[in-house]
């Protein structure tokens, strides 16, 4: 894929999103299904982990710091990154279809349970009626990591401006403990990562596949 500008990132996500739903997904619907492709604990039993969408309410009534059109903040404090409470939401609420193993997604809400996948489906959630989203079950990597890892973030578009947001790596912390989103503009993809304007990455790389 050629480096794109940013008012054609949109498109390529839209086509992405048709030939790779499993990995760039557009609106979610109550009754979808989002899998979460990693979880330390379950991946030599041969099943594949999903989370059924069954409230798009959840994220309603979070509340929205100054800074913010999206509740970054409330979705990154309200759900905490614990494998041992995920494992057990997998094996106590999961329902066997075939290979797949499905939880409702509202369970982790509830358990307020999440690593960067349950953060990317509120992010999702919380953006998908007032903007172009797209949740990303993809690939990143740190600037002190040697290789990529499954990671979900998203992608917001407001107007001809495309933003990537990581929900569960934030930018960073203020002196006065008020959290800094990660919400960074992206001037381009190029195969099939994208490229985030200068100054913003912090050594951070972010891929589809």
């Amino acid at each position: 894929m050629v480096t794109l500008q940013k008012q054609r990132i949109s498109e390529a996500l839209q086509s992405l999103a048709t030939t790779c739903p499993d990995l760039v997904l557009t609106e979610l619907r109550v009754g979808d299904k989002v899998q979460r492709f990693e979880l330390e604990g379950l991946e030599k039993k041969g099943l594949l982990l999903f989370y059924s969408i069954d409230n798009l309410e959840l994220t309603e009534g979070l509340g929205l710091l100054p800074h913010e059109e999206i509740p970054y903040t409330e979705i990154y404090k309200t759900l905490v990154y614990d494998r041992r409470k995920l494992l057990r939401l997998f094996k106590g609420k999961g329902k066997r279809e075939g290979r797949d193993l499905v939880v409702p997604y509202s369970k982790a809400w509830d358990r307020r349970v999440g690593g960067s996948l349950e953060k990317a489906i509120a992010i999702h959630l919380a953006s998908q009626s007032k903007f172009q989203a797209f949740l990303i079950n993809g690939l990143f990597k740190a600037q002190d990591e040697d290789d990529f890892h499954y990671y979900a973030y998203n992608v917001v578009v407001q107007g001809t401006l495309a933003m990537l947001v990581d929900a569960q790596h934030p930018l960073g912390t203020t002196k006065d403990g008020r959290i800094e989103p990660y919400i960074v503009p992206i001037i381009g993809v190029h195969k099939l990562e994208f490229q985030l304007a200068e100054g913003f990455a912090q050594g951070r790389r972010y891929r589809i596949v």
